[in-house]
């Protein structure tokens, strides 16, 4: 008798494969769990919380207890000579709103993959179309153009982007595509 609920095979796995990386990409997920990824957890500091897959920049936590040990707070660039500190990761840990994006919420712990390391790829949700020639650009203002603090790019508009020349893209796609970003070594800021 059937009671409408899926059992497997009885003495056997109740699922026909199991795979130890995901099938799909998902924006601000990283790219696989095998990666050498040098990702840091700090609190966010923006009231609203930080969507995934965002650009953040960190600074110090006045009230810290001890140096080095939760210290340090997440929030978005706003100046063009921002010193990105890396991207907010999608974690399970992380929360989704009543739209269906997911986001860390303030004074949360955020994993935040750092830029200024080498090693680590993320998928990011593109704007625009892409390929593994394209620039890849982080918006420093609100602008809804340029996409919104934090927000990645591959077109540019002058005072409201900055290029991150450590970040490579390793696929092509459409506008809305996911791109597999890559942080990659002797990269520097390039302001436009």
């Amino acid at each position: 008798m059937s009671r409408g609920v899926y059992m497997g095979t009885a003495f056997g796995a109740i699922q026909n494969a199991v795979f130890d990386q995901p099938a799909a990409g998902v924006h601000g997920g990283l790219y696989a769990a095998s990666d050498i990824n040098l990702c840091d957890a700090i609190s966010v500091g923006e009231a609203n919380g930080i969507d995934v897959g965002l650009g953040v920049v960190a600074s110090a936590i006045a009230s810290a207890k001890i140096s080095g040990i939760n210290d340090l707070e997440a929030k978005l660039p706003a100046a063009a000579d921002a010193a990105i500190y890396g991207f907010v990761i999608r974690t399970q840990a992380g929360c989704t709103d009543a739209s269906g994006k997911n986001y860390v919420p303030a004074k949360r712990q955020a994993t935040v993959l750092r830029y200024d390391r080498v090693g680590g790829r993320f998928w990011y949700k593109m704007p625009a179309a892409f390929t593994p020639a394209s620039k890849v650009y982080i918006a420093y203002t609100d602008d809804a153009a340029a996409g919104g603090k934090g927000h990645l790019t591959v077109t540019t508009e002058a005072s409201k982007h900055f290029e991150l020349t450590k970040l490579k893209i390793r696929n092509s796609g459409s506008a809305g595509d996911l791109a597999l970003i890559e942080i990659v070594a002797l990269g520097r800021i390039k302001h436009v």
